[in-house]
Parts: structure tokens; sequence; C-alpha cells
């Protein structure tokens, strides 16, 4: 039987705020990062989350596993990144001790190779969103992020 997309799952790192540490038992979603205040966007701001890409298929591994930012967002005063994390599959990704501190070593662009993650694995990857100083208020400004791979049975 194929890998179903209820089998891969968008999960919240373990660290307070998303920033790190390892895999949580929480979903990632809409709200993996908070409303920008109105000082925040006047002064623009680039803030960064850990995510990891579980396979809760118990028998087959997903291949060539790629994070895309589907559709960024709808204002062309913010932009979404991902990027790969710097640890292993299965393993534990740094923790970042603020929010706008970078992740060293990972690169962000529209999309990141994850590779093959195992049957009950996962992998880390980052999230960076950025608001450019003087960024109107948008309620609605949200991005896409899909998960993609394939199987072998």
């Amino acid at each position: 039987m194929p890998i179903t997309s209820f089998e891969i799952k968008q999960m919240r790192s373990s660290a307070t705020g998303s920033l790190g540490g390892a895999i949580s038992t929480t979903e990632a979603g809409a709200d993996l990062f908070d409303t920008v205040s109105a000082n925040e966007a006047a002064a623009g701001r680039v803030e960064y989350r850990c995510v990891y890409v579980k396979n809760a298929d118990p028998s087959l591994p997903l291949d060539g596993a790629v994070v895309v930012v589907q559709s960024d967002t709808p204002s062309s005063q913010t932009a979404l990144a991902v990027g790969v994390g710097t640890s292993a599959a299965n393993g534990v990704e740094q923790t970042i001790a603020a929010e706008t501190t970078a992740p060293v070593g990972v690169t962000f662009g529209t999309s990141a190779t994850l590779g093959t993650i195992a049957a009950g694995g996962h992998r880390a990857y980052w999230e960076r969103r950025t608001v450019n100083a003087a960024a109107s208020a948008n309620p609605s400004d949200a991005a896409t992020i899909r998960v993609s791979g394939s199987y072998t049975e």
C-alpha cells in the first residue's frame, strides 16, 4: 500500500517557539509564526522556526523528500523561505537562542531537499519569514509549504 499524504506530517520542534531541539508530538500549523506587530512591521523583521518532516508510514521510506514553498505570501513585503536542517536524519536539530537568530549552517531558498526519510523517521528543516521594513498590515498573509517524495514497495 502506498504512503498517503496523511502519513507525511510536519511536526514542530520541542524548543519553546519551535526554535529547534528534538521533534515534538505537535503538528506544525498555520500558527507556526505569530502575528506581526505594528512595531515589527515598521522596523522589519526576520524570524526562524524549526519543523520536522515525519514519515509516519510503518514500512515504506519516503525517497527524495523535498520541502517546497508552494505559494509564497501574497504580500510583496513579506516572504517565506526554507532550508535543510543541519542534523542527520532522525537526529536532534540545533536550537537557536531567539526567533531572530539564524540557525548556523542553513541555506535558505524556495525548496529544501531532505533526501530519504526512513519508515517512522524524520528530518529537520527551517522556515525563515522575512518582513520588510515599513510593511503594511495584512491579516491573511500566509504561505503554503508542501512536502513531496516517492516510495518503492
